[in-house]
């Protein structure tokens, strides 16, 4: 009789063992797929997030582009990721990349230059920066500007700032407190030259090339130097 009972306590304890082992293995398993799942899905929201950029009517980029991750690939691989917007909102520009020529600045109040008329540019890549007084990722990007124009100002490579009509009155004052060394004028009024490039938001990059056609429409600042690359060899 004690043998009986103390096997039956013995496989009581063996059972309970074994369950309450693999009810915590399972409780393991449960958690780490839940903790995976949610690594992945911040991992993926941050991606996505980082990925948008809007385009606005004539206003400011909002977006979280730093210059510090504006690295280029030296790839040519021209795609999607090389401009802003999507494929259908940049369907605007269809008409101006099928134009033989880009439009012509129609702009004043010319600095570090005399009037540059683009027709006189043919042979030179020209970069045209849209930008205004008033934006402030506009300002943030002068330094890039510059490191961009002396770069290539020995290769045949112009770079042209074209400041938006409103706030241009502090146009001469910003080439002064932040050393713009590249040529900058102001758009005339009714932003001429910003509606006829079809400019939704600043800061914009496009690039033509030398035969004076735009071969580039709003590219992201860290493709510009791609796209300039692009063209010089091609030429």
């Amino acid at each position: 009789m004690k043998v009986q009972i103390v096997r039956l306590v013995i496989a009581s304890c063996t059972t309970f063992l074994a369950v309450y082992c693999l009810v915590y293995v399972m409780g393991n398993s449960t958690a780490n797929r839940s903790d995976a799942s949610s690594a992945n899905l911040t991992n993926s929201s941050f991606v996505a997030a980082e990925s948008v950029e809007n385009v606005t009517p004539l206003t400011e980029r909002d977006n979280n582009d730093p210059a510090e991750a504006e690295t280029t690939s030296n790839v040519f691989s021209i795609d999607e990721s090389w401009f802003q917007g999507t494929k259908e909102e940049r369907g605007r520009f269809a008409r101006l990349l099928r134009a033989q020529r880009a439009p012509e600045l129609a702009a004043d109040q010319w600095i570090n230059t005399d009037a540059i008329d683009l027709q006189q540019q043919q042979g030179k890549i020209v970069v045209v920066s849209f930008w205004s007084t008033w934006c402030q990722r506009c300002l943030k990007s002068i330094d890039f500007n510059n490191k961009l124009y002396q770069h290539y100002q020995d290769q045949n490579v112009s770079f042209i700032g074209v400041c938006a009509n409103e706030g241009a009155e502090d146009m001469a004052k910003i080439v002064q407190s932040k050393g713009i060394k590249y040529p900058v004028c102001s758009d005339l009024p009714n932003n001429k030259t910003i509606e006829a490039f079809q400019v939704q938001a600043i800061p914009s990059y496009f690039v033509i090339d030398a035969s004076g056609q735009l071969r580039f429409a709003d590219v992201k600042r860290g493709r510009v130097d791609d796209a300039i690359e692009y063209l010089l060899s091609r030429r």
